[in-house]
C-alpha cells in the first residue's frame, strides 16, 4: 500500500494527463484498503514521537490519498479532475465507514461495561493514570490534526457539511486560488470539482442504503447559503457591479460575461488583468452546481414517494422563507432560504413536477400558493424560476394552467390600474438613475410607502406576464390545445399594457413603471405568437398596429422617454417581431402588405441602434451594452427571416454593418457558435478524444458527466435579462411539431431523428424558396455571441447581392483580421519568456486553445459559400479564372488547413 501511495504521489505531477488519470483511478480503487489495523502496543515499541504517532493512526494512509485528491480536484484536464472527484468521494465514504465502525465499537464497549458486575475488582490506580495520560496525549495530537479531512468526515452529515464548506471556501471564479496540484488551474474548476465529489458521494450513499437522502436536501442548499450570499454581496460592493441600473427587474450585478478560458499565471501576466477581480459568474455557477447536486445526487436516486416528500419539503421551505422575509420574523427552527437557495429549490421543483406528473397532485395547492408569492419576489431570478415551475405544472395539469392564465390576466389589469394610481401620487422622477440596491437579500415589508407599493406592483406585473408567456408555449402541445377565449383576452390585456407608452401622465411621473408595463405587454405578445398561425391570424392586425405605433413613438423628436428607456422598449418590440417571423411566417403572404410594413418598421428602427444612432450611447454601460447587443441581434435575425431580396434599399447598409460587427466582435475575443452546425456530421468522428484529452463537449461519447464538467468550465454565464431576451425565440417545439412521422431509420425514430438533424432547411413560404435562403439557427443566450452569429448569417445572406469589388473588399477584411491576430499571437509568444520557463519547470502541457479569429473567419466564409447560388458563370470554373474574392478566399483557407483545432480544419477542408 505504501508503494502504491508513492506511485500516486509521483504520478500526480506527471506532464501527461493519461498518467494523472491512471493515478486518480488507482486512488479510487485502493481507497477501501487504506484503513490500517494497528496492533495494541505498537506505538510504544516504535517510540512515542509525534511523527510516528501520526503515521500510526488508522487513517494516516487514507488521509494522504485524500489530500492528493483535494489538491488535484481542479486539474486542467476535465477528465482527470472528474476522476479525482470520484476518488475523493470514495475516500470520504471509507472515512465515514470507519467512523461508523468506531462509534459502534464504542457503544458496544459502553454497553458491556454497564452490564458488567459492579462488584468486580477495580483495576490498579497506576494503570488508570497511564490510560488517562495516553488518552490525553491522543486527544492533544488529534486536536492538532483537526483540519484533516478524514477526521472531520466521520459521518454522512459531517461529510456533506465538509464538502459544502469547501465548495464555499474555495472562492469565486476569478478569486479562487489553485488547490495545490502541479496542474491545478483554480477558478470555477475548484467549485465544479467539489460539486462533482458531493454528487458522487451522495450516489454512493444511495447505493449503500444506510442514509436517507431526503435528510441531505437542506445541507446541499447550504452550498448557496448564507456564507455564499456574503461572498456575493462582498463582490457586488467591490466596485465592479452596476450602480446605474434603471430596470427594476435587472439582475443584482449584471456585469460583463466572464472569460471563457480560466486564468492561469501566464494568462494573468500577459493580459495584465487582476487575477483576483470579481466576476458576475459566481452566483450563476453556484446555483447551477447546487441544482445539479440536488438533482443528480439526491432526487434521481429516490423512489416516487420520497420524491414527493422532497417536493413537499422544498415547497414548505420556500413558503416559510418568503413569508418570514416579508413579515420580518422567523418562527421556524432553521434559517430562511435566501434568494439563491429559493432559485435552486424552484429549479428542482420544476424537475419534480414533470417527473411525478399526476402523482404530485397532492402538493398542488401548497405549490400554487408558494408560486404566487415567488412571482412577486423582488429578485428577478426568483420570478423567472417560478414562471418555469408554472410551465411545468401546465404540462402535467393543463386545466390548472388554463385556470391560472385567466385569473392572472385579471390580476395584471388590476396591477396596471394600481401602478397608474400610485405613479400619479408619487413625485416625478427627474433622473433615470436610481439608487443602487446592494442589500437585496433582505426585503422590506411591502406597503410602508407608495414607492414600495409601486415596486411591488411592478414585480407582480412582470412575474405574472413572464409566467403567462411561458404557458403560451405549452398550450399547443398539451391536452385541450389552444383556447380561443384565452388568446382574445391576452391580446386585450397586451393592448392595455402597451397603451402605457402613450400615457403622458405615467411617462412623466415614472417612466420606469411605464417601461415595465410596455415590456410586459410585448412579453405577452411574444408568448401568444409562439402558439402558431391558427391562433394568431384573427388578431394579427392588432399586432401590426402595436408595432407601428410603438415604432413611431421611439423616433427622435417624438419619444418622451430617455434613450435608456427607449432601448428597453425597442428591445422587447424587436423580440416580438422576430417571434412572429419565426413562428408565423405564413402570415407574410396571408396578411396584405405585411412584408412591406415589417420592412418599413425595421428600416426606421435600424438607424436608432446603429453607430451614431440615438441608442448607440447606451453601449457605455454594461447593462445598456448587453441590451443594445440584444436589440441589434433581433434586427439582424429579423432580416435573416425575411425572404431574400425583400429589402433592397437596406441590403448594402446591412451588409456593411454586419461586416463591421464581425470585425469588432472578433477583435474582442468573441467566439461564434454556429461553426459546428455548418459542418458535415459525417466528419464529427475526427474530433473524438480520450477522456483525459477532451476539451469541448461531445468529444467523449456517452459521458454526460464529463460533458457537463467541460461545459461549465468554458461557457459564458447569462444573467436573467439575457435569458428572457431569447425566451420566445427557441424553436425546438416548432421543429418537433413540424417533423414528419415517417422520419425513421431501420424502424427507429430515434436514429432517424439523429441522422436527419441539421439536414432540414424548411422553406416557410414560396417567397423564401427563391435563391438559396437558409433557415437561421436558434439564438444563443449570450448577447455578444448572439450578435456575432446573426451578423455572420446576414453577411452571408447579402454577400451575393454585392458587386465584385465589395466582395473582394470583404474578403480582404477577413484576411487582414486573421493576419493581425496571428501577428499578435507571435508577438506574445516572443516576449513570454518568463511564462515559458514557468511552464517548462512544472512540466506542463497546455491544451491547444481554440483560435477565435480563425473560427469566426471560417464560419463567415463557409456561410457565404453555402448561401451563394451556383451560377453558370462560376459553375465548373477553375478558381484561377473565377471571381477575385474566390481566389483570395482559397488562399486564406489553405492557410487555415494546418490549424491545430479540429473544427477549424474541418471547416477549411469543407
Amino acid at each position: 500500500v505504501q508503494e502504491g501511495i508513492k506511485f500516486i504521489k509521483r504520478a500526480t505531477s506527471d506532464k501527461y494527463p493519461e498518467v494523472r488519470l491512471g493515478a486518480a483511478m488507482f486512488a479510487g480503487l485502493i481507497a477501501p484498503m487504506l484503513i490500517r489495523n494497528i496492533p495494541t502496543g505498537s506505538l510504544s515499541r516504535n517510540g512515542g514521537g509525534r511523527d510516528n504517532e501520526e503515521l500510526a493512526t488508522p487513517l494516516a494512509w487514507l488521509e494522504e490519498v485524500t489530500q492528493f485528491a483535494l489538491k488535484n480536484i481542479d486539474d486542467e484536464s476535465a477528465g482527470v479532475a472528474t476522476a479525482w472527484a470520484s476518488a475523493l468521494a470514495r475516500c470520504i465514504c471509507v472515512s465515514v465507514e470507519h467512523g461508523t465502525s468506531v462509534r459502534d465499537a464504542q457503544s458496544e464497549d459502553q454497553a458491556s461495561r454497564r452490564s458488567a458486575d459492579v462488584d468486580d475488582e477495580a483495576p490498579p490506580s497506576s494503570d488508570n493514570s497511564n490510560l488517562d495520560l495516553a488518552a490525553k496525549f491522543k486527544a492533544f495530537s488529534e486536536s492538532r490534526r483537526a483540519s484533516a479531512a478524514t477526521a472531520i468526515c466521520s459521518s454522512v452529515p459531517s461529510a456533506i457539511a465538509y464538502l459544502t464548506k469547501q465548495f464555499v471556501r474555495c472562492g469565486g471564479e476569478t478569486a479562487s486560488n489553485r488547490c495545490g496540484g502541479s496542474f491545478s488551474c483554480g477558478g470555477r474548476a475548484a467549485r465544479i470539482g467539489f460539486a462533482d465529489a458531493l454528487t458522487e458521494f451522495l450516489r454512493l450513499q444511495a447505493s449503500k442504503g444506510d442514509f436517507q437522502l431526503t435528510e441531505a436536501v437542506r445541507p446541499v442548499l447550504e452550498m448557496v447559503g448564507s456564507s455564499f450570499e456574503k461572498q456575493i454581496m462582498k463582490a457586488e460592493k467591490g466596485g465592479n457591479s452596476l450602480s446605474s441600473e434603471i430596470d427594476f427587474f435587472s439582475t443584482p450585478s449584471p456585469n460583463a460575461s466572464p472569460e471563457k478560458r480560466m486564468q492561469t499565471i501566464s494568462g494573468a501576466f500577459l493580459s495584465g488583468r487582476n487575477p483576483r477581480a470579481k466576476s458576475s459568474a459566481d452566483p450563476s455557477i453556484g446555483r447551477l452546481l447546487a441544482s445539479d447536486v440536488l438533482r443528480k445526487g439526491i432526487s434521481e436516486n429516490l423512489s416516487e414517494s420520497l420524491q414527493l416528500n422532497v417536493l413537499l419539503e422544498l415547497t414548505a421551505s420556500c413558503n416559510l422563507s418568503i413569508k418570514s422575509t416579508v413579515d420580518g420574523n422567523n418562527n421556524s427552527e432553521s434559517p430562511p432560504l435566501n434568494r439563491h437557495e429559493i432559485q435552486v429549490a424552484l429549479i428542482e421543483i420544476s424537475h419534480l413536477v414533470v417527473a411525478l406528473g399526476e402523482a404530485g397532485s397532492s402538493s398542488l395547492d401548497d405549490l400554487l400558493a408558494m408560486l404566487d408569492k415567488c412571482l412577486s419576489h423582488s429578485d428577478h431570478g426568483v420570478r423567472y424560476e417560478a414562471a418555469i415551475v408554472h410551465a411545468a405544472i401546465a404540462q402535467a395539469f393543463p386545466a390548472v394552467g388554463r385556470k391560472f392564465v385567466l385569473s392572472s390576466l385579471n390580476e395584471i389589469v388590476a396591477n396596471v390600474d394600481e401602478i397608474r394610481g400610485l405613479a400619479s401620487k408619487a413625485p416625478a422622477i427627474t433622473s433615470p438613475t436610481p439608487k443602487s440596491r446592494f442589500r437585496r437579500s433582505v426585503e422590506k415589508p411591502h406597503g410602508n410607502s407608495q414607492s414600495d407599493q409601486l415596486m411591488h406592483s411592478q414585480c407582480v406585473l412582470h412575474g405574472k406576464a413572464l409566467a403567462l408567456s411561458m404557458l403560451m408555449h405549452e398550450f399547443p402541445h398539451i391536452m385541450g390545445g389552444v383556447n380561443a377565449a384565452i388568446v382574445v383576452k391576452v391580446f386585450n390585456v397586451a393592448e392595455k399594457l402597451l397603451h402605457c407608452q402613450f400615457d403622458e401622465a405615467l411617462v412623466q411621473k415614472n417612466p420606469t413603471a411605464a417601461c415595465t408595463c410596455i415590456r410586459s405587454g410585448y412579453c405577452l405578445l411574444s408568448g401568444v405568437l409562439t402558439m402558431g398561425t391558427e391562433a394568431v391570424i384573427p388578431h394579427i392586425s392588432s399586432a401590426f398596429t402595436f408595432w407601428q405605433n410603438s415604432g413611431m413613438n421611439v423616433l427622435p423628436g417624438v419619444s418622451k422617454f430617455s434613450p435608456t428607456h427607449d432601448l428597453l422598449i425597442v428591445e422587447s418590440l424587436l423580440a416580438s417581431v422576430v417571434t412572429f417571423l419565426k413562428f408565423c411566417p405564413d402570415l407574410l403572404l396571408a396578411v396584405p402588405d405585411a412584408l412591406n410594413r415589417l420592412t418599413a418598421l425595421l428600416e426606421k428602427l435600424f438607424p436608432l441602434v446603429s453607430s451614431g444612432g440615438k441608442l448607440d450611447q447606451e453601449k457605455n454601460s454594461t447593462l445598456g451594452n448587453a441590451r443594445l447587443s440584444s436589440a441589434i441581434s433581433s434586427i439582424m435575425e429579423a432580416y435573416s427571416w425575411l425572404p431574400p431580396g425583400s429589402f433592397p434599399l437596406s441590403a448594402d447598409r446591412i451588409f456593411t454593418f454586419a461586416s463591421n460587427q464581425i470585425q469588432e466582435l472578433s477583435e474582442s475575443d468573441i467566439l461564434c457558435s454556429i461553426l459546428d452546425s455548418l459542418l458535415s456530421r459525417e466528419d464529427k468522428l475526427i474530433e473524438a478524444h480520450s477522456v483525459e484529452r477532451a476539451v469541448s463537449p461531445g468529444q467523449i461519447g456517452g459521458s454526460v458527466r464529463l460533458d457537463t464538467n467541460i461545459s461549465m468550465r468554458g461557457s459564458d454565464i447569462l444573467h436573467h435579462n439575457e435569458r428572457e431576451a431569447t425566451l420566445h425565440l427557441l424553436a425546438w417545439r416548432k421543429k418537433f411539431r413540424m417533423r414528419h412521422h415517417d422520419d425513421e431509420y431501420h424502424e427507429s425514430p430515434i436514429l432517424g431523428l439523429y441522422l436527419r438533424e441539421g439536414d432540414e432547411n424548411s422553406i416557410p413560404t414560396p417567397l423564401h424558396g427563391v435563391g438559396t435562403w437558409r433557415e437561421p439557427l436558434d439564438p444563443t443566450g449570450s448577447s455578444k455571441v448572439r450578435l456575432l452569429d446573426s451578423s455572420i448569417h446576414v453577411f452571408a445572406a447579402t454577400f451575393g447581392l454585392q458587386d465584385g469589388q465589395t466582395q473582394a473588399k470583404a474578403l480582404r477584411m477577413l484576411e487582414s483580421m486573421y493576419t493581425s491576430s496571428q501577428m499578435e499571437k507571435e508577438k506574445l509568444n516572443r516576449f513570454a519568456v518568463g511564462t515559458t520557463l514557468i511552464s517548462e519547470s512544472q512540466g506542463k502541457v497546455k491544451p491547444r486553445e481554440e483560435d477565435v479569429c480563425a473560427s469566426n473567419v471560417i464560419a463567415t466564409i463557409l456561410s457565404c459559400l453555402q448561401a451563394l447560388p451556383l451560377h453558370e458563370a462560376t459553375y465548373d470554373t477553375l478558381i484561377g479564372v473565377g471571381p477575385p474574392w474566390m481566389e483570395r478566399a482559397t488562399n486564406l483557407l489553405l492557410r487555415l488547413l494546418p490549424s491545430p483545432s479540429d473544427v477549424i480544419r474541418r471547416g477549411a477542408a469543407e
